[in-house]
């Protein structure tokens, strides 16, 4: 379908959180994930930045999708930290996507920390209409001191965007998508598909 786009994820949340984005602004396209797309594809994730690792899941998914495609890798970094855990963020503390863990351990590695400075970023890499793109989008704040809320997946519970006092987990779906570093990547995509005149 042509109003159709691949998003490069088994992740369910991050599907939700994306679709609910799209539905909100009154955008013309369906976002589907790889299981909707019947791809069961696993993608090794050893670049060493978030851009390479989008494009390792933008060149892997071309072998089966040949319609438009976006792909992210997204992380949680810290200054006090030199910007880890980063592109290890969802397997910080080992086992991959064990988020208690990876929470746990930044906690413990922050816990005499008075910099508490973070942000979250996501790199979209894709292709739409047959045109290659790579754009990024973040949110700047501070790591709480203990958890926050119960929402959200990943380190949204310690994550306190700039401005507020709230979690992202403390957040409803809506809310924590106007803030977002994935709502802002896309929001920088859709930038990019009016430059272009799609």
């Amino acid at each position: 379908m042509k109003n159709e786009i691949l998003l490069a994820t088994n992740n369910a949340h991050k599907l939700e959180e994306v679709q609910a984005w799209i539905l909100a602004n009154r955008l013309p396209w369906k976002i589907i994930g790889l299981n909707e797309a019947g791809i069961n594809i696993d993608v090794e994730e050893n670049a060493p930045d978030f851009k390479g690792n989008a494009w390792l899941k933008v060149r892997a998914i071309q072998e089966f999708w040949k319609g438009n495609i976006i792909a992210d890798d997204s992380g949680f970094c810290v200054e006090a930290l030199n910007g880890k855990p980063g592109v290890l963020s969802a397997r910080y503390a080992g086992e991959h996507g064990n988020h208690q863990n990876n929470i746990a351990k930044v906690l413990d590695e922050m816990k005499n920390e008075v910099n508490r400075k973070s942000y979250f970023i996501t790199v979209l890499a894709g292709v739409f209409n047959q045109i290659e793109f790579t754009i990024e989008g973040r949110v700047e704040g501070h790591v709480a001191r203990q958890l926050q809320g119960w929402g959200g997946f990943g380190y949204d519970p310690i994550f306190i965007p700039s401005g507020n006092s709230r979690s992202f987990a403390e957040m409803h779906m809506e809310e924590k998508n106007q803030l977002s570093h994935r709502a802002k990547a896309f929001e920088n995509w859709i930038t990019w598909i009016n430059q272009n005149k799609f």
